[in-house]
């Protein structure tokens, strides 16, 4: 083989590893790679916050020597995880801030637990502590006389300078008065019950509906009036599954919930299975 082949073979060669993204620098990672190791790196060091425009593919492009379709490869796959959104002739944009909350039915777990190890600390704005006449769905979940008088609470959760949700708690009065405002403003319920009170949370019953923010909540979450809104309403309980704290939270769209499900045993699904059989 002449010398001229051997190039124009190594040069296509080159070309097509280059169409697929795996041409490689010094640090042996495929320039594709490189390019998304980037763009995290620099979301991460706060270069770029949410919705911040990112740089074109003809920019990346060009600094990473590379091809677009090499780009195109690392923004397709930052998009499909949810790291950054790509809007047709806008551009591409770092993604909102997305909170995923992972809910496992064997355990309980507070929000700020399950939140805590992914997004760092998170912070409270108490809007309203007092005493109040008891709704319908907080008589309920107490179970106690509807419009008797309760202890209310509410306050904003602060994740990465941004308000995620609006939680509303009730509780008895006597329950109530036992906790203090330093604890209102710095711990969640469950370490409030637990640590303060004494009567740790063993038993969580609710539901998880959506609905549109109203004026007032869409000023409180920072969203447009009517824009989608997770709630969830709950009530938590202690070991004799005497109601301790009924609560409703309003969350973001960016709040999501991961769920995992235990396998069901050999036993247990042959049970089932005969059940539905008859």
């Amino acid at each position: 083989m002449t010398v001229a082949a051997s190039a124009r073979r190594l040069y296509a060669r080159t070309e097509r590893m280059a169409g697929q993204g795996m041409q490689r620098g010094a640090d042996d990672r495929p320039v594709y790679v490189r390019i998304q190791d980037h763009i995290r790196e620099s979301i991460a060091a706060g270069q770029f916050g949410p919705g911040d425009r990112l740089p074109s593919e003809a920019e990346l492009s060009a600094r990473f020597r590379t091809t677009r379709a090499t780009v195109a490869r690392a923004l397709r796959e930052l998009a499909f995880a949810r790291v950054i959104t790509r809007e047709i002739g806008r551009g591409t944009f770092v993604a909102p801030l997305a909170v995923s909350v992972p809910f496992e039915p064997t355990q309980i777990q507070s929000f700020e637990e399950a939140v805590g190890t992914q997004h760092g600390c998170i912070s409270y704005r108490v809007l309203d502590v007092r005493r109040a006449p008891a709704t319908a769905s907080a008589a309920a979940g107490l179970r106690v006389a509807e419009g008797s008088e309760v202890f209310r609470i509410e306050r904003l959760r602060i994740v990465a300078d941004v308000p995620l949700s609006l939680v509303v708690r009730w509780m008895t009065v006597n329950l109530g008065q036992r906790i203090s405002v330093d604890s209102i403003s710095q711990h969640s319920i469950h370490h409030i019950l637990r640590e303060d009170i004494g009567r740790p949370v063993v038993h969580t019953d609710g539901y998880i509906e959506a609905d549109a923010a109203d004026q007032r909540l869409s000023g409180l979450l920072q969203v447009k009036p009517n824009a989608p809104v997770l709630i969830r309403r709950y009530t938590l309980s202690d070991q004799d599954r005497e109601p301790l704290v009924f609560g409703e939270s309003w969350f973001r769209e960016e709040f999501h919930i991961a769920y995992r499900m235990p396998m069901i045993g050999a036993k247990a699904e042959a049970r089932i299975t005969s059940t539905l059989g008859r």
